[in-house]
């Protein structure tokens, strides 16, 4: 098919919004091309001059919406003045990410509830999947200087504590998600993070 003389930055991003829309509201399997190129008010033609496929199309998706709860993290960790309250900034800023930014709501509906592991494609998987290692990684390097400056227990079980805030967050996540109006995550979020350090406080060698 006809393909335009040169790419258009503009468009490309056009297409990857809908997609984001649509995706989140129909799951990967229930979307087709089609219903990505009518959000997007675009031609079918022009989503296949940036995107092989629909599978293309959502790995893309995923490899570059993941990185956003990395930079969330990223940028809050940035305001500490020590690390165990780098790790509290990155808390509160996760919780307060999941009730007011949209950009990050549409992609942890995404992300959580609309992708059918059986008909994701390896790609996006793989994005996600490295996201994940890379946010870990974020965590357990603050755990580690909250331990070396004497914030935590020397004897603190790091692995562990990384995957309580990982998992407890999102656990929240998915909870706000199915029933958002049982807890508001900025009001409760200072209250699970009292938990959190009261636990690895107090954690036994």
């Amino acid at each position: 098919m006809p393909r335009p003389k040169q790419t258009d930055p503009l468009a490309r991003r056009q297409i990857l919004a809908a997609a984001l829309e649509v995706f989140s509201r129909q799951g990967y399997a229930g979307t087709t091309l089609d219903d990505i190129t009518n959000a997007a008010e675009l031609s079918k033609g022009a989503i296949y001059w940036y995107f092989t496929s629909k599978a293309d199309l959502f790995a893309t998706l995923l490899g570059e919406r993941a990185s956003i709860f990395t930079e969330i993290l990223e940028d809050a960790g940035q305001q500490g003045t020590t690390p165990l309250q780098s790790l509290e900034l990155m808390w509160l800023r996760w919780m307060e990410a999941l009730e007011t930014d949209r950009s990050y709501q549409a992609y942890v509906r995404l992300a959580h509830l609309r992708v059918e592991v059986a008909d994701e494609p390896a790609e996006g998987m793989d994005a996600r999947r490295a996201e994940e290692r890379r946010s870990q990684a974020i965590i357990t390097e603050r755990l580690l200087a909250a331990v070396a400056k004497g914030e935590l227990p020397a004897h603190l079980d790091i692995e562990a504590a990384a995957l309580t805030f990982v998992g407890a967050g999102n656990g929240l996540v998915r909870a706000w998600l199915l029933v958002p109006d049982t807890f508001l995550p900025q009001a409760i979020a200072p209250r699970i993070w009292s938990l959190l350090v009261a636990g690895w406080q107090c954690a036994t060698p």
